[in-house]
């Protein structure tokens, strides 16, 4: 968690600007999984800038970046396949505060996903 609130507080641009989470997939072509629109992000009001690499726990993973059209607030998505160490999180989310950032994780198809933003 230390690690997503640190990579969303450096507000990094993003490397493709695309609402097309398959055009975000295509573009992060080095990543060993394929990436997923989450059922935990479904109904909520967020639309997708675009996305870039990042590492989470020394692995490779994707960085979506998202902005809510009801409070014009930035959130950042993270997905990883899911690190052995944490076969722990269960679906249900966990949430944490760290730096100011609300983190919350989960899994979801095999990888690891966390949201990231400042309340």
């Amino acid at each position: 968690m230390e690690e997503i609130a640190y990579n969303h507080n450096r507000n990094m641009a993003v490397e493709i600007r695309s609402s097309s989470i398959d055009d975000i997939d295509v573009f992060l072509s080095s990543l060993n999984f394929t990436l997923i629109k989450s059922n935990h992000l479904a109904g909520k009001s967020l639309t997708l800038l675009g996305g870039r690499y990042c590492s989470i726990d020394g692995k490779l993973a994707a960085q979506l970046k998202f902005q809510n059209s009801a409070d014009n607030k930035t959130y950042t998505v993270y997905q990883v396949a899911t690190p052995a160490h944490f076969d722990s999180i269960e679906e249900q989310p966990i949430t944490n505060y760290i730096n100011g950032v609300k983190i919350t994780l989960w899994q979801e198809n095999g990888l690891l996903l966390g949201i990231a933003g400042n309340e």
